[in-house]
């Protein structure tokens, strides 16, 4: 159940408990997680804006992200699940940077993105998300899932956007 109060995200006029904090502090966020819950969901952080621009989403940009996985009781259990981030790092808001960046997970180029690794016949549950302005293609090679009644070896995701499936 969605309330302002569990967002956390940081309004000048409404200075609210949990939308600025700082290092060293902690802050617990509670939801009502009802059936329409279920599902993956993106959390990133929007707090007081900063950086050039004063943007709410530079931490974000700058990977305080991740996904709220939430499941039946009922929910099988697999064999490995696996986590796979899309994000952008944009020379305008990061001057330190050449060019900007289509990151997995918080790296970039052949050989030091994550490697996925399963033995034959291992379930994989594999939750994808999204964050920036871009969007992004999850494509895997020699593997396909269903997805709306269809075997696909694709998905297109666009800025906060999450999903979730299993590969045999």
């Amino acid at each position: 159940l969605y309330t302002p109060d569990n967002d956390g995200g940081w309004f000048a006029a409404d200075p609210r408990p949990g939308t600025i904090i700082k290092v060293g502090e902690s802050y617990t966020y509670e939801w009502t997680v009802r059936p329409n819950s279920v599902g993956t969901w993106v959390y990133h952080d929007h707090s007081l804006p900063q950086g050039k621009g004063m943007l709410m989403e530079l931490g974000a940009e700058l990977g305080l992200f991740g996904f709220l996985v939430l499941t039946y009781t009922s929910t099988k259990a697999v064999d490995q699940e696996w986590f796979t981030f899309f994000h952008d790092l944009y020379q305008a808001d990061l001057p330190e940077l050449y060019q900007d960046y289509d990151c997995f997970s918080g790296y970039c180029y052949v050989g030091n993105t994550q490697t996925f690794k399963a033995k034959v016949g291992q379930t994989i549950r594999w939750h994808i998300g999204a964050l920036g302005t871009e969007f992004h293609v999850f494509h895997t090679h020699g593997h396909r899932w269903m997805e709306n009644g269809q075997y696909t070896d694709t998905h297109m995701m666009g800025p906060s956007m999450a999903a979730s499936f299993e590969v045999l």
